[in-house]
C-alpha cells in the first residue's frame, strides 16, 4: 500500500541464513559456518540482541518482524532446531503438505500478506 514500506535489510538476510545454518548438516553446515564466520550460538545471540535494540531504539519507530518456518508435514524436526528457532528467533513453526499445490499457493499467499 502507499502508507507502508517493506524493507529487506541485512538483518533479515542474516536471520534467514542463520535459520538455514541451524538446520544444516555436513558440508552445508561447514560452508555456511565458514561464510558466516562466528560460531552459531554467538551469531544467534547477536541477531537476538540486534532485534531487541531496534525495538527499543525509538518510541516512534515501528519495527515488526515475523519469523516462520514452514516444513513438510511428513518431516520431523530435531528438538534443538525447534528450540533455537523458537527461543532465539521467536519463530513459529507450521507444517504444510508440499505435494498439495493448492495448499502451497495458500501458504505463499499467507507469507506475502
Amino acid at each position: 500500500s502507499e502508507t507502508t514500506n517493506t524493507l529487506i535489510s541485512p538483518l533479515n538476510v542474516g536471520t534467514a541464513l542463520h535459520f538455514l545454518l541451524t538446520g544444516a548438516d555436513g558440508m552445508s553446515h561447514l560452508l555456511l559456518t565458514d561464510f558466516l564466520n562466528p560460531n552459531s550460538s554467538e551469531a544467534h545471540r547477536i541477531i537476538q540482541d540486534t532485534y531487541q535494540q531496534l525495538i527499543k531504539s525509538d518510541e516512534d519507530l515501528n519495527v515488526s518482524t515475523k519469523n516462520v518456518v514452514f516444513y513438510h508435514h511428513e518431516c520431523s524436526l530435531h528438538p534443538e532446531f525447534v528450540d533455537i528457532c523458537t527461543s532465539f528467533f521467536n519463530a513459529s513453526l507450521h507444517t504444510i503438505d508440499v505435494k498439495n499445490a493448492e495448499k502451497v499457493v495458500e501458504t505463499v499467499e499467507e507469507i506475502n500478506r
